[in-house]
């Protein structure tokens, strides 16, 4: 079985390529490193047939969304329906890796039937590539599985996100953060990368099905900063500098039984655990 991934030097692509190729899987990495280009088509046509399309390439970092939408729904956008493509001419099963997009849950845990309110550019972008795949799967029947992913974090994270942002201040002996209240689901590289392998000989139903993917688990921001300082040995000066207006999302609960029934996936590795991992 031939397996594309694109985005395969990225955070997660790396992980997952390198886990794919230990389980004897072939694997073509469509990045830009190895001459591919998922905004040029013409570069996507020298591909060799490729049984199944793991979606990853993508710009994620949502502030950064604010400043420069056309970027994201560039890349997120129109390199998921060039991929899409690729899937309908060589008759691909396509598994995209979507994001969190319930905005304020009315329900916890949520599950995948919950209504999407994206809130940033950058999960309108990803809910734009969902309703692309919804239409290849309709027009073309394409097999599109999407995993919505919430809060992903693992050794190699970029230095922005929250985890790897405390815990380098943290190390700095002073932590200064701007909110200790939000709550979110975290799930470890590792686990969302099982995640995405337990999906490869998974049949969807009528040919496309979403899956939430996470711990099942909330913790807030002053939570996850005792699990840092409770695995570094320096002392460490904490502040919040907590407003009293509303959270804009207060919390976030994955719904994960849909995956769970369907492939007996299930997260291994513990916030505290995860964490460790990172520090060490």
């Amino acid at each position: 079985m031939t397996i594309g991934v694109t985005g395969s030097s990225g955070f997660i692509g790396s992980y997952l390529v390198k886990k794919l190729r230990a389980s004897k899987y072939e694997v073509i990495e469509i990045s830009r490193t190895k001459g591919y280009n998922v905004l040029d088509a013409d570069s996507l046509k020298v591909l060799p047939k490729i049984d199944i399309i793991i979606h990853l390439a993508a710009v994620t970092y949502v502030p950064e969304s604010f400043n420069k939408p056309a970027s994201f729904f560039d890349v997120n956008v129109q390199g998921t329906n060039n991929m899409l493509d690729v899937a309908r001419i060589n008759n691909s099963k396509f598994i995209f890796i979507s994001s969190y997009l319930y905005g304020i849950p009315s329900t916890l845990p949520t599950n995948e039937q919950h209504p999407l309110t994206p809130t940033n550019p950058y999960a309108a972008s990803k809910l734009m590539a969902e309703n692309l795949c919804k239409h290849y799967n309709s027009f073309f029947n394409t097999n599109v599985v999407i995993i919505r992913p919430f809060n992903i974090y693992g050794k190699g994270q970029a230095k922005e996100f929250l985890i790897p942002k405390i815990i380098n201040l943290a190390r700095t002996g002073k932590l200064s953060l701007f909110d200790s209240r939000p709550k979110r689901d975290y799930v470890y590289i590792e686990d969302l990368v099982e995640s995405i392998i337990s999906l490869i000989d998974y049949k969807p139903n009528n040919g496309f099905e979403i899956f939430n993917v996470g711990s099942g688990k909330s913790y807030s921001v002053k939570e996850v900063v005792k699990v840092v300082l409770d695995n570094l040995k320096n002392p460490v000066e904490v502040s919040y500098d907590d407003e009293t207006q509303e959270i804009p999302i207060p919390n976030t609960v994955a719904d994960i039984s849909a995956l769970n029934k369907a492939t007996g996936w299930k997260p291994t590795v513990s916030l505290a655990q995860g964490i460790q991992k990172m520090i060490e």
